[in-house]
C-alpha cells in the first residue's frame, strides 16, 4: 500500500493536467483494498475532496521569455511614515489573472521580486488592518527589466482613498520555503479554548486526550512561543498548552524540516506558537468573555498603542475550566503456572482555573536600532478528584477481591518569562544584527490524598485500617537562553547567516510521600520512594548557513555545531549521573521554481531528541500501586535524518502542497512494560535500536466561491519500530493515516460559519497499538453591531474523542480505554475598538478573499 503512496507523491510532484489529477485519485481508491474496510469511506471521500478541487485548474502560458526583470520597493504606513513588516505582496499575470509568485515585506519594509518574465503584472499589497492596494500596471521590457516603485504608503481601513479596496482578512495558510503558516486569529471553533483546542484543527498536527501534541504522527516534537524555548518545554508541556487561552494566538508555524539555524531538538520539526503582538498604528483593543456548558468560563482582553517612538502591548487572558473523565482497564497477567486477571474503572472530575498575562514594550530608537521588552506569566490552580475500582481475578475470571481507590489532589502551576531583544538594520537591504535573551522559570506545587476502601476477598482484613496516603511534588524548572544572529547579503542574491546560542536549563523535582500508621495514629514518611532528584543542562551551539540562487534552482545549506552538557543528581541517594556529547547538525534546502507556479523542494535535516527529566529520574512512582513507573538515568538521546521533498502548485484561487518524508531514527526513547508478580506491572524508559517512519502528505486550500473556501489534508504513513536489542520479539510496524478538513462559509450578512473534521488512523507503540479516533467540531459567528461578534462553537459533535488501547509483552496482555469530556458548546462575546478596527464600505468591486501567499525568499 506505501509503495503505491509513494508512486502518487512522485506522480503529483510532476503532473500539471487537471485530467492526471483525476486519475490519481482514481490510482488512490484502486489501492483501498489493502486498507481496513471501515476506513476506505474517509480515505475515498478526502481523495475524491482533492481531485475535485483541482479539476479546475488555470491554463497555463508556457511561451518562453527572459527571466531577467526585477520589481522592488518600501511599504510604509500613510501617516506614520512606519514600515509596515511583513505585508503581503501577490504578482499576477495582467492577462489572465494568474498567480505569478509573491513575497513578505522585511522588518525595514523592503520587498524585492526577481526572475521575472517580459509581460505586463499587477500587483495587490495587503496586511491585517490596512486596506488592500492594487497597482494596476506593471510592465516589464527589454528596455526597462528594474522597477524601482519607491515609497509605498498603505492606508489604514477607517481612511478613505479611492484607490485602495478594503480587505483586512489574511490568508488561512501561508506557504514559505521551510515553513507552513497557519492564521487562526478568526478561527471560531477555538472561540473560548485553549492553545490546545488551536492545535488539534492545524493539519498535520493531532492532540490526544490528555493533551500530548503530535507533528505526522510523532510526538517527538518542540514546542516554542514566539520562536523561543519557554516554560511550554518543560516537563509538562500539555498542561501549558491547556492553560494558554485561544485568543492570545495570532498562527501557528509549522516547520517540519528546519535549517541549521534553529535548535535541532524534535524528531518530527517544530511547531512555533505565535502570540498577538501590536502590529497597528495608534490606540486599538478588544475583550471577550465565554462560557461553556457544565462550569467553563473564559475571558480575554487587550490592549496597545503603537506610534514612531514606541509599541506598547498587553493582553490578558482567563479560564475556569472543569471537565469529567472516565476510563476502564482489562489485564491478564501470565506467570509460568497460571494466569491472573487485573481489571479496573474509573471516573475523575478536574477544574483548572488559569490567568494568563503578557505586556512589552518596543523602543523605535532611531531608523536602524529598535529595543524591545517583554514578559509573559502564567499562574493558576488545578484541583481533582477520581475514583477507581479494582478486581482481581484467577484463571478462570473467577473474583477474587476487590476495593476502591479514592484520590483528591490540588495544583498550583506558575511560570514566568521575560525577555530583552535588540535589532540593528544597516543601509545594506536584509543586513541585519539581532541579539535576543530570555530567562523562563516555571513552578508546581502538587498535593495529592489517596484513600482505599470497601475491600473484599482476600483484602477483607484490611477494612479494618484502610490505607491511606499522601504525597506532595515540587517541581522547579529554569531555563536561560542568550542568543546572536548576524545575517549579511552578498551579491547575485547570495546571503550568509551566522549566530551563537546558550541554553543553560536547571531542573528540579522533590517527591515526598506519606502513609498513615494506625498504631502511632499518625502519618509517617515512606522513606523507600521519597526522592530529591536534580537536573541540569548546558547547551552551547554555533551555526552557519549559506545560500543563493543558481538561475531558478535556490539552495541552502548550513551546520550547526552543539555541545551538550548534562548532569543527574540523585540528593536522597548521593548517585550521580553524566552524559556529555558533542554533534555536528547539518541541512541542505533546494527550492526550483518552474513556470513561476510550481514550485519543488528537497531539504535534509539531522535532529535530536532528549529525554526528558521524567525519563531519567530512576525513582519509582506509585501513583498507581498496580502500574508503576520509573525512568533510566542510562537513557542516550536519540537521532534523526529527515528527509523531505514536497511540490506546491499554485492557481489563482487555490493551492495544493504535496510532500513525501522519511525520517530514520536511531536509539529510539520509548517505554516499555514488563510484569513482576501476579498483579503489579513495571513501566520503564528505554533505548530501542531504530524506527523508520515514511509516507506522502497532501494539503490543498480552494477558494470555491466569494463566500466559501476550504483547507483539506491527508496524511499517510507507515512505521517500523525495531527493539530486538531488548527482545527479539519487540518489533512492530504500522500503516496510518490522518484526514482533516476545514469549511469556512460567510452566510447572510456578517455571519461566518465554520466546520471540521478530523480522523486520525490507527497507530503503533512498540508494545501494541492506539485505534482510530474521528471528531467533529462546528462554530457559527455573527458581527452583531459595530466592532462586536457572536460566536457559537460545539466540539466533538458525535462525541466520539475515546482513546482506545492494546498492548502486550512477554507476559501480559492488556486492553484499555480513556476519556475526557469533549461535548462541549461554547458562547462568546467579543469586543474590539481602535482606529484599525473601524471598517468603510469598499468603493470598487472586491478582490477574491484569503489568497493564497507565497512567503518569501530562501531566508528561513
Amino acid at each position: 500500500m506505501l509503495s503505491d503512496t509513494l508512486r502518487l507523491g512522485a506522480f503529483v510532484a510532476i503532473s500539471q493536467d487537471r485530467y492526471y489529477i483525476l486519475y490519481i485519485s482514481y490510482f488512490c481508491v484502486l489501492n483501498l483494498k489493502s486498507v481496513n474496510v471501515s476506513s476506505k469511506k474517509p480515505i475515498a471521500f478526502f481523495l475524491f475532496l482533492f481531485s475535485f478541487s483541482f479539476v479546475f485548474s488555470q491554463p497555463q502560458d508556457d511561451t518562453p521569455r527572459p527571466a531577467i526583470g526585477k520589481i522592488k520597493g518600501v511599504i510604509q504606513d500613510y501617516k506614520s511614515k512606519l514600515p509596515v513588516e511583513f505585508s503581503t505582496i501577490a504578482l499576477y499575470r495582467k492577462k489572465d489573472s494568474t498567480l505569478i509568485t509573491g513575497t513578505v515585506a522585511d522588518s525595514k519594509g523592503a520587498f524585492e521580486i526577481s526572475a521575472l518574465e517580459f509581460r505586463r503584472y499587477y500587483m495587490k499589497i495587503n496586511f491585517i488592518g490596512y486596506k488592500l492596494l492594487t497597482i494596476d500596471t506593471l510592465m516589464i521590457r527589454p528596455n526597462r527589466i528594474e522597477i524601482n516603485m519607491g515609497t509605498i504608503l498603505l492606508h489604514t481601513s477607517s481612511e478613505q482613498l479611492d484607490e485602495v479596496e478594503v480587505s483586512t482578512a489574511k490568508s488561512s495558510m501561508t506557504l514559505g520555503i521551510d515553513r507552513k503558516i497557519f492564521n487562526v486569529e478568526k478561527s471560531i471553533v477555538s472561540d473560548g479554548g485553549s492553545a490546545a483546542d488551536v492545535l488539534k484543527n492545524i493539519p498535520s498536527v493531532s492532540v490526544d486526550i490528555d493533551g500530548n501534541v503530535s507533528l505526522r504522527g510523532s510526538q517527538n516534537v518542540t514546542v516554542l512561543v514566539d520562536g523561543r524555548p519557554s516554560s511550554i518545554t518543560g516537563t509538562n508541556k500539555a498542561q501549558i498548552l491547556q492553560q494558554l487561552p485561544a485568543s492570545s494566538i495570532e498562527s501557528i508555524e509549522l516547520i517540519t524540516n528546519p535549517s541549521a539555524k534553529y535548535d535541532p531538538d524534535g524528531m518530527s520539526g517544530i511547531i512555533n506558537i505565535v502570540l498577538k503582538k501590536n502590529k497597528l498604528v495608534g490606540l486599538n483593543g478588544g475583550v471577550s468573555v465565554s462560557v461553556g456548558t457544565f462550569d467553563k468560563y473564559s475571558g480575554s482582553a487587550n490592549i496597545s498603542y503603537r506610534n514612531s517612538k514606541l509599541n506598547v502591548f498587553s493582553n490578558y487572558g482567563f479560564r475556569d475550566n472543569t471537565r469529567t473523565g472516565s476510563g476502564w482497564s482489562n489485564r491478564q497477567n501470565i506467570l509460568a503456572d497460571t494466569s491472573y486477571y487485573l481489571n479496573s474503572e474509573s471516573d475523575s472530575r478536574q477544574r483548572n482555573i488559569s490567568h494568563n498575562a503578557k505586556a512589552g514594550i518596543d523602543f523605535y530608537l532611531d531608523s536602524k536600532n529598535t529595543l524591545g521588552f517583554s514578559v509573559l506569566g502564567n499562574t493558576g490552580t488545578e484541583k481533582s478528584t477520581a475514583t477507581s475500582f479494582y478486581t482481581e481475578a484467577n484463571n478462570t475470571n473467577e473474583t477474587q477481591a476487590s476495593y476502591y481507590r479514592d484520590e483528591k489532589s490540588g495544583e498550583s502551576p506558575a511560570s514566568i518569562d521575560y525577555n530583552m531583544n535588540f535589532r540593528r538594520t544597516f543601509p545594506k537591504p536584509k543586513q541585519e544584527l539581532t541579539f535576543d535573551a530570555t530567562y523562563s522559570n516555571s513552578s508546581n506545587t502538587s498535593i495529592t490524598d489517596y484513600s482505599e476502601r470497601e475491600y473484599t476477598g482476600k483484602y477483607a482484613v484490611k477494612n479494618n485500617f484502610p490505607f491511606q496516603q499522601n504525597t506532595t511534588t515540587k517541581s522547579v524548572n529554569g531555563v536561560t537562553n542568550l542568543q546572536l544572529d548576524y545575517t549579511q547579503p552578498l551579491k547575485k542574491q547570495m546571503k550568509i547567516e551566522a549566530g551563537a546560542k546558550t541554553i543553560m536549563r536547571n531542573i528540579n523535582s522533590k517527591f515526598v510521600s506519606r502513609t498513615y500508621n494506625y498504631t502511632l495514629d499518625e502519618f509517617l514518611f515512606d522513606t523507600k520512594i521519597n526522592n530529591n532528584f536534580q537536573y541540569k543542562e548546558n547547551i552551547y551551539a554555533a551555526y552557519a548557513t549559506f545560500q543563493g540562487m543558481i538561475k531558478k534552482l535556490g539552495y541552502q545549506v548550513g551546520v550547526r555545531a552543539e555541545q551538550a552538557n548534562t548532569s543527574s543528581y540523585l540528593v536522597t541517594t548521593g548517585e550521580q549521573f553524566q552524559n556529555n556529547y558533542f554533534n555536528f547538525f547539518p541541512s541542505v534546502h533546494l527550492s526550483d521554481k518552474f513556470n513561476k507556479v510550481n514550485e519543488l523542494q528537497l531539504s535534509y535535516s539531522r535532529r535530536i531528541n532528549r529525554p526528558n527529566t521524567r525519563s531519567l529520574n530512576p525513582f519509582k512512582d506509585m501513583s498507581d500501586p498496580y502500574n508503576v513507573r520509573m525512568g533510566n538515568p542510562y537513557l542516550k538521546p536519540e537521532y534523526i535524518n529527515s528527509y523531505e521533498l514536497s511540490y506546491m502548485k499554485y492557481w489563482e484561487k487555490a493551492v495544493l502542497t504535496s510532500s513525501i518524508y522519511y525520517r530514520k531514527t536511531e536509539g529510539v526513547i520509548s517505554r516499555i512494560k514488563t510484569i513482576g508478580d501476579s498483579t503489579v506491572s513495571y513501566t520503564t524508559m528505554v533505548n530501542l535500536t531504530s524506527s523508520s517512519s515514511y509516507g506522502f502528505e497532501l494539503i490543498a486550500k480552494n477558494d470555491w466561491t466569494k463566500w466559501w473556501n476550504t483547507t483539506a489534508s491527508v496524511n499517510l504513513f507507515e512505521t517500523v519500530i525495531d527493539g530486538s536489542n531488548v527482545d527479539a520479539d519487540l518489533q512492530n510496524n504500522n500503516f496510518s493515516y490522518e484526514l482533516k478538513l476545514i469549511s469556512n462559509m460567510k452566510l447572510l450578512k456578517n455571519m461566518d460559519v465554520q466546520f471540521t473534521a478530523n480522523y486520525s488512523g490507527p497507530s503503533v507503540t512498540p508494545q501494541g497499538h492506539v485505534r482510530e479516533i474521528f471528531t467533529m467540531d462546528f462554530g457559527v459567528k455573527k458581527e452583531i453591531f459595530r466592532n462586536a461578534s457572536l460566536s457559537l462553537n460545539i466540539s466533538d459533535l458525535t462525541n466520539t474523542r475515546k482513546m482506545y488501547m492494546e498492548s502486550s509483552g512477554i507476559n501480559f496482555e492488556q486492553t484499555m480505554m480513556r476519556s475526557r469530556e469533549s461535548r462541549v458548546a461554547t458562547l462568546t462575546f467579543a469586543y474590539r475598538f481602535g482606529k484599525a478596527s473601524d471598517k468603510q464600505k469598499p468603493r470598487q468591486k472586491k478582490p477574491d478573499a484569503n489568497e493564497m501567499d507565497s512567503g518569501g525568499d530562501m531566508g528561513m
